[in-house]
């Protein structure tokens, strides 16, 4: 079964503190390309707290489901891609 993804915004890179770009245009689903391997971590900023983090490796795509007030931050800013996509099955 093929799946469709339906971009939302353009693309932008994570940054490695927590400002605008993580928040991917206050996107809920997120597609992570990671260039290199990466430390990815989810932070709360309404309850100013981490979520939790997860490790990609090189190359890889991750979607990533999250609140619109959520940020996204990488270890390595240079490497990591993110857009604002819907998709179905």
């Amino acid at each position: 079964m093929s799946e469709i993804t339906k971009l939302l915004s353009n693309t932008v890179t994570i940054s490695t503190s927590n400002d605008a770009n993580g928040s991917v245009f206050s996107a809920k689903l997120v597609r992570v390309l990671a260039l290199s391997p990466l430390l990815i971590t989810l932070h709360d900023t309404v309850a100013n707290s981490q979520i939790g983090s997860v490790v990609m490796s090189g190359n890889s795509v991750m979607h990533i489901k999250k609140n619109s007030t959520d940020i996204l931050v990488a270890n390595d800013a240079a490497n990591c891609l993110a857009v604002s996509v819907a998709f179905t099955h």
